[in-house]
């Protein structure tokens, strides 16, 4: 649907009876600035979803993990990686080393060496840069730019922590999945003020494209909701069911805070669907019997947890 199609959708929809809300959603900028977007997280109301401001050491390991390349062409049937490795951590620094690796075409490693030192000062909240070789190799290349990035994203985040925070939001109302491809969710309409609140985000964080529209309470558009409402708790709960699943045939004990992330997980579920059972009129019969599955598996899981001494 264009945007054209989604105004004039709008349109028809004024004065009609709205069963909850879809919204689009797209991060375009890489980066942005963290001020920017608490400041619209606050203005918005939305300010508890704000991630922490980022330091100096989330930005060198960030900058020095996306430096990394593989499988540069050097000729004759062999190719380059440049990787970076954790060495070291104490309460004075951090150390990561970044290797090149020569491979075949077939990925059978040829040749391992160690280029450069990356150190992380705690004290300074600075980094410093060693170099172990005497001669030019491809990875000087990835620790000037690992060097340039450092001192430029200072301050700032990644886009994929806007889509976090966005879908934070929306999770924390039972959002469901409005598309399989997925940038669509839907909020029952108890949550517009939740919606509107988003909708104020576009133009104060750079890159950040937010639109929604209503949907009609029909009957095609309350079949629609509860078919997206059964396949959101099918996923999830067979996601959880298979990590539990794993953990029982691993015959070990398990921590009570694991335990207790999987039971606030059912407990989410479980507010999910009662909540959209009663805004849709239906018992959600498929949803139910998976939730069923879920805490059967999970009265196993209590039986492995770790008894504290």
């Amino acid at each position: 649907m264009t945007i054209t199609n989604l105004e004039e959708y709008k349109q028809q929809a004024q004065g009609k009876e709205f069963l909850g809300r879809v919204v689009f959603f797209c991060q375009f900028d890489a980066i942005v600035p963290f001020d920017e977007l608490k400041d619209a997280l606050d203005a918005a109301g939305l300010g508890d979803h704000c991630p922490r401001r980022p330091s100096s050491i989330d930005v060198f390991r960030r900058v020095s993990t996306a430096a990394q390349r593989k499988k540069i062409d050097v000729g004759d049937g062999k190719y380059v990686n440049i990787l970076v490795r954790d060495v070291s951590t104490d309460e004075d620094q951090l150390l990561r080393r970044v290797v090149v690796e020569t491979v075949d075409a077939q990925g059978k490693r040829l040749d391992y060496s160690a280029e450069h030192d990356l150190i992380f000062d705690r004290a300074s909240q600075s980094m410093r840069v060693e170099k172990l070789t005497f001669y030019s190799t491809p990875a000087d290349g990835a620790v000037k730019e690992i060097t340039a990035n450092y001192a430029r994203l200072q301050g700032t985040i990644d886009a994929g922590t806007v889509r976090a925070v966005v879908s934070r939001v929306l999770k924390a109302h039972h959002a469901i999945s409005a598309r399989p491809t997925g940038g669509a969710d839907f909020l029952l309409e108890a949550n517009a003020g939740v919606v509107d609140a988003l909708e104020t985000l576009p133009g104060k964080i750079p890159g950040c494209w937010i639109h929604a529209i209503p949907l009609i309470a029909d009957a095609k558009q309350r079949e629609y909701v509860k078919t997206q409402v059964e396949d959101d708790v099918a996923a999830e709960v067979d996601s959880a069911l298979n990590e539990m699943r794993k953990l029982l045939a691993a015959g070990e004990e398990i921590t009570s805070a694991k335990f207790v992330s999987v039971n606030n997980q059912y407990k989410q579920l479980t507010t999910k669907i009662n909540v959209y059972a009663e805004k849709l009129d239906d018992q959600l019969d498929g949803a139910k019997a998976r939730l069923t599955i879920f805490s059967t598996t999970m009265a196993a899981l209590a039986s492995r947890v770790k008894v504290a001494a």
